[in-house]
């Protein structure tokens, strides 16, 4: 956890390390951590007051990624809206309000940046080859696929080629998304699949990462955070699990090899997407009931169309 911020205490957390009876078992170390698979994520609560550095003050937020964070925010209140019992604890005025009118926002911004995002792939093609980052190519191509927008020749002449070269640099939400992208579409590129694939083991996905919050006057420390983040105190054990602890990837990337598996690739490419469904399934614990749940969430995608 490269962040070092500091959260205001109370005295009592400062003295109650002299007491005799204390103890530190519950404390993480990022390098033993990591050490041990998992990688760790420092959460901030909405409340929390926070003593921040220049060099974390707001920053513009590249296109593609927009449009991913946009798309899952839009998935998240869509099935807080639709499927209420499954998703919250009780039917809350305030979250089904703040619902409604956050999915408007979204669905607006998602129009302005689809819009933008074809008026870049224009230029693209005009100007001839960019050398843009592989995750603006995971994140449109996700995003895309998502909110049923498909353009082919997009696909094949700008985001394949740029997920082809630089693969291996992508992050466990690029490689998942990307996987669950090809097996909407139906990619027959085994190539490519291999390519994407290739880092598999390198990545943390779903009960490899661990959310922490600071250990008290230390930025070498941290404790597991037990703290519900935003509207995560009104959901579902499920639905808390596949949106605010990210299991959602862990199920995107599994559905997306199941959607491969079963179109006929070349034999190289086939064997290797079987080997990593095998070890998804058996390391992250996919239960009926949460693959049940995440199927109930994206029977809802509209079916893509091409632009």
């Amino acid at each position: 956890v490269p962040t070092y911020l500091f959260r205001r205490r109370g005295v009592f957390p400062f003295l109650r390390r002299y007491f005799p009876f204390y103890t530190q078992s519950q404390t993480i170390c990022p390098t033993s951590a990591t050490k041990g698979g998992k990688q760790l994520v420092w959460r901030a609560h909405l409340s929390d007051t926070l003593k921040i550095s220049p060099g974390y003050t707001d920053k513009p937020v590249e296109l593609g990624n927009f449009l991913f964070l946009r798309t899952r925010e839009k998935e998240m209140l869509q099935t807080r809206l639709d499927k209420r019992s499954d998703s919250v604890k009780f039917d809350s005025f305030v979250t089904k309000s703040f619902d409604s009118k956050t999915i408007m926002k979204v669905d607006q911004e998602l129009d302005r940046g689809f819009r933008s995002l074809h008026e870049l792939f224009s230029i693209m093609k005009t100007l001839g080859h960019l050398d843009f980052p592989v995750s603006f190519a995971a994140n449109a191509l996700y995003a895309m696929e998502k909110n049923g927008i498909r353009d082919q020749d997009a696909y094949e002449n700008i985001l394949f080629p740029i997920l082809k070269k630089k693969a291996q640099y992508l992050h466990s939400d690029g490689l998942a998304g990307s996987i669950w992208a090809l097996g909407q579409y139906h990619c027959n590129d085994g190539q490519l699949i291999e390519r994407i694939l290739e880092t598999y083991n390198e990545k943390h996905f779903g009960t490899d990462v661990v959310y922490v919050d600071n250990a008290p006057y230390t930025n070498e420390t941290f404790l597991p955070a037990d703290k519900s983040f935003g509207l995560e105190y009104y959901s579902t054990k499920e639905f808390s699990k596949m949106f605010y602890k990210n299991h959602i990837s862990c199920l995107d990337l599994c559905e997306g090899l199941k959607s491969l598996s079963n179109q006929g690739l070349e034999s190289s490419a086939n064997q290797r997407v079987v080997e990593v469904l095998k070890d998804l399934e058996s390391r992250q614990q996919i239960t009926s009931d949460s693959y049940w749940f995440y199927k109930q969430i994206s029977g809802r995608s509209h079916t893509p169309v091409t632009a």
